[in-house]
């Protein structure tokens, strides 16, 4: 898999509250996004702290993804301790991971942004749907874990084509899972023999220039185009 991201500070905060990790470890291919609650002062330190605790857990073979609960709290425990001495409640940020091993994803999805993993030629999409009234308001992570709020989805495939990532700062004028299924396979064709350098300047060029003030993250894998196989 070719892999990468993006991340550009908006001009709403005076620093990038989103952070990012793509790794490939001994849990299989690992892709964790977070972005920092804009109200909390400490976000920036949340966001980047979830990304570790993850690719940490994976590379500790300590992602137990057949006991979803048991994972999740182990992530959020060693969130915790990689904040130790904060004030947590203004630490709080979402989360977005996807793990790829053996023919099999699992999404783990808490808040804002989107994932999308398309593969055998069916997207699986998770996205924080919200009616007008609650459109200010997302899950994030804290100090207690609230399991009934994370969205899992757990699939085998044949043929993976790639996982996209993206905070909500790259939202599409319609948050439906079938627009953003759309965005992420043109993304896929688009981008599909390009080197992750070269994706990862396309995609600053445009998102540099996106209607929005927040911080604009997108972290991608995609499966070896034609050029990689020769």
């Amino acid at each position: 898999m070719r892999t990468g991201g993006i991340s550009i500070q908006g001009t709403y905060h005076n620093v990038n509250q989103d952070y990012y990790c793509v790794a490939d470890s001994p849990a299989g291919l690992v892709m964790v996004l977070s972005d920092g609650v804009g109200s909390c002062e400490l976000s920036h330190f949340g966001s980047r702290a979830l990304c570790e605790a993850v690719i940490e857990l994976s590379f500790e073979c300590l992602c137990e993804l057949d006991n979803a609960k048991s994972f999740l709290e182990r992530v959020n425990a060693r969130w915790l301790k990689k904040l130790r001495g904060l004030d947590i409640s203004e630490c709080a940020c979402t989360a977005i991971f996807v793990i790829v091993k053996d023919n099999r994803f699992t999404m783990f999805h808490l808040g804002d942004g989107v994932a999308v993993v398309l593969a055998d030629g069916v997207p699986a999409v998770t996205i924080d749907i919200k009616e007008d009234v609650f459109r200010n308001y997302t899950d994030a992570m804290e100090e207690k874990l609230y399991f009934d709020s994370w969205k899992i989805i757990t699939r085998t495939f044949k043929e993976l084509s790639g996982v996209y990532l993206s905070s909500d700062g790259v939202a599409l004028d319609q948050d439906t899972v079938f627009r953003y299924a759309d965005f992420a396979g043109r993304f896929f064709e688009e981008y599909a023999d390009l080197s992750p350098d070269e994706i990862e300047c396309r995609i600053e060029s445009w998102l540099k220039d996106w209607d929005s003030s927040d911080d604009k993250t997108i972290a991608f894998a995609l499966r070896e185009g034609e050029q990689n196989d020769k």
